[in-house]
């Protein structure tokens, strides 16, 4: 006389704790959540970046601008770091066939060093 059946899946599914398969899953549905997040920024640019047009930008008072939160990047142990400030401005932006005047966000972008500068706009 044999004893009961037991599946192998049942056996490997014993040897896992629910709440490690749950972090688990977890991480494997937001790994996939942020892949899904960046190739739609991806696409969102490429489509934006087609649709630019060729013109030229005038600041309307170079003085008058209103800088935003400054943020700090850089990659990790041994790879460059820089910094990225975004200003609002007033421009004068016109190509061959339109002309927009109003305010815009500028992003300027300056390298760190090892020291980070953070004191100055």
């Amino acid at each position: 006389q044999q004893g009961p059946t037991v599946h192998p899946v049942s056996v490997a599914m014993g040897q896992f704790s629910k709440l490690g398969l749950g972090i688990i899953s977890c991480l494997g549905v937001s790994l996939l959540a942020l892949n899904i997040f960046f190739w739609y920024r991806y696409v969102a640019a490429t489509q934006l970046w087609g649709r630019l047009e060729d013109g030229s930008c005038e600041l309307k008072n170079p003085k008058a601008y209103t800088p935003g939160w400054k943020f700090g990047w850089s990659f990790p142990v041994t790879g460059p770091s820089w910094t990225d400030v975004p200003c609002s401005v007033q421009l004068h932006a016109s190509s061959h066939d339109s002309e927009m005047v109003g305010e815009a966000t500028l992003h300027f972008t300056y390298w760190q060093g090892l020291v980070w500068e953070y004191l100055k706009d």
